[in-house]
């Protein structure tokens, strides 16, 4: 055999595969490799070799894979009180309520009017509301399905 590498009891044409992919990027030569082992499984259990001893098939990088997608991480909703000139109203109490878990959290705007709410369940569906004990608010309740970050969810006082 005229190739770099040499196997016992392998035909030429499988050493010359294997020189190809040798010369692959590492990531492609992982998926190649998968294959290559596989079709070799298949050929083996097809000549009755297979049927005597069986063999572990392992990830080249030796890492486990999860069929399960990872949980999305969690987010945040953002956003303002304000008059209706803009400016913001500061100590206002805006709520959020979690239907999905039943948990509600509190804040209270900054001097600008700003508040945030992080680390809340993308997925869940939320119920939120602004109270002041001097304004009303035009849009009373805000409800919505949380698929990621909201900024710029703003409550507008009504006079």
């Amino acid at each position: 055999m005229h190739s770099r590498y040499f196997f016992f009891g392998v035909s030429h044409n499988i050493c010359q595969a294997i020189e190809l992919v040798l010369e692959l990027p590492k990531m492609l030569r992982r998926s190649v490799y998968f294959a290559f082992i596989l079709s070799i499984l298949v050929m083996l259990s097809s000549s009755g070799a297979a049927q005597k001893r069986s063999l572990p098939i392992v990830p080249a990088d030796n890492k486990k894979e999860s069929l399960h997608a990872d949980p999305a991480p969690p987010a945040y909703v953002t956003g303002r009180v304000t008059d209706s000139y803009g400016r913001g109203i500061s100590n206002t109490r805006v709520a959020i309520f979690n239907v999905n878990t039943n948990e509600g959290r509190y804040f209270s705007t900054n001097p600008f009017g700003y508040y945030r709410f992080i680390d809340l369940p993308v997925g869940d569906f939320y119920v939120m509301s602004a109270e002041h004990k001097k304004y009303l608010f035009l849009s009373g309740s805000i409800s919505f399905q949380l698929e990621g970050n909201i900024a710029d969810l703003d409550f507008e006082l009504s006079y």
